[in-house]
């Protein structure tokens, strides 16, 4: 005899088991692993908070039996005190919460779960993007001397090169198969695993010679993936991250994050007055909001620009005097 299974009405539903719901409702739209992992740490931050609760007020309830038409508003407020005070992260990662929570409590009103809740993202500075600098780009792009013993060396040195040349994330780079590359066309099948969807990134002349080269002599492995480790597997993520360190340490750079490599490429192309709209496309952004940023970011050096080329500056001379009409 089966088993009887309770249904919850909509207004009895728990956050716990709402979150259960919502995880499987993403995981089959075929949602990211990424982003399944990101709305998991959400709900996980926010159980954290209602664990908080329980312990200084004394409520014999279990976190695991509050209702999401318990949550309001003011909830909401008391749960970015939790966040700041009490786990100290900061304004980024609270705001990082938010918006997961924000989704999660959407859909449970689309369910008739609770309510509409409105959560309203804090304040945040917006931190400059660290990025390579010319002296420390010369180290490392300097090519090495091609060796069987040196191998690890040298497909650092060609993902540094790619990283550089196309702005791209490590993770969707170290998903590139050679069937990705087309050297005939001068063309890279990029696929956006945020978007679910390839974008073609032109390969520059420099990149071409790197690429031909690389790939004659990688030869035939056991993969198919364009970076390989030493036994011609596909390389993975920590296993690069790790590379890029070492490489970097070694050449007197202590930056290793490859996402600089992406930031270096933007910053590189707004001081160099090229098209916005394309470098949307290149890095594949939706829209021009995250390009907007970065040329907000490097205020600085556009500064040093404005007074190389400021038209003021360019016409009117140091030594020239100016003649009062009194």
């Amino acid at each position: 005899m089966k088993k009887m299974q309770l249904q919850l009405s909509s207004d009895e539903m728990t956050i716990e088991k709402g979150g259960e719901k919502y995880l499987k409702y993403i995981k089959i739209t075929n949602r990211t692993p990424k982003t399944i992992k990101y709305y998991e740490g959400c709900l996980r931050s926010f159980s954290s908070y209602l664990q908080y609760k329980k312990e200084i007020s004394n409520d014999e309830r279990e976190p695991t039996n509050v209702l999401c038409s318990d949550v309001n508003e003011d909830m909401i407020l008391d749960y970015i005190e939790y966040l700041q005070d009490i786990r100290k992260i900061s304004d980024i990662t609270v705001n990082s919460y938010l918006r997961g929570l924000r989704a999660l409590f959407y859909w449970f009103a689309k369910k008739g779960y609770c309510k509409k809740i409105m959560f309203q993202l804090i304040k945040q500075d917006e931190p400059m993007k660290e990025t390579f600098t010319n002296e420390e780009l010369d180290r490392l792009l300097k090519k090495p001397k091609i060796t069987k013993e040196n191998f690890v060396e040298y497909r650092t040195w060609v993902m540094t090169s790619f990283f550089l040349a196309t702005g791209s994330r490590i993770s969707a780079v170290l998903n590139l198969k050679l069937e990705n590359i087309d050297l005939k066309e001068d063309d890279i099948y990029l696929y956006n695993t945020k978007k679910r969807k390839y974008q073609i990134i032109p390969i520059t002349t420099k990149l071409h010679n790197i690429l031909s080269e690389y790939i004659s002599i990688r030869g035939q492995q056991e993969t198919d993936y364009l970076f390989c480790n030493q036994f011609g597997y596909q390389l993975r993520l920590r296993s690069a991250e790790d590379c890029i360190k070492d490489y970097n340490l070694a050449r007197g750079v202590t930056k290793s994050s490859a996402h600089l490599y992406r930031h270096t490429f933007a910053k590189i192309w707004v001081l160099n007055d090229r098209d916005l709209f394309t470098l949307q496309k290149m890095l594949g952004h939706t829209t021009l909001d995250m390009v907007k940023k970065y040329v907000q970011l490097f205020g600085p050096d556009l500064k040093i620009k404005n007074n190389q080329f400021n038209p003021l500056d360019m016409f009117v001379t140091n030594n020239e005097k100016i003649q009062l009409n009194l």
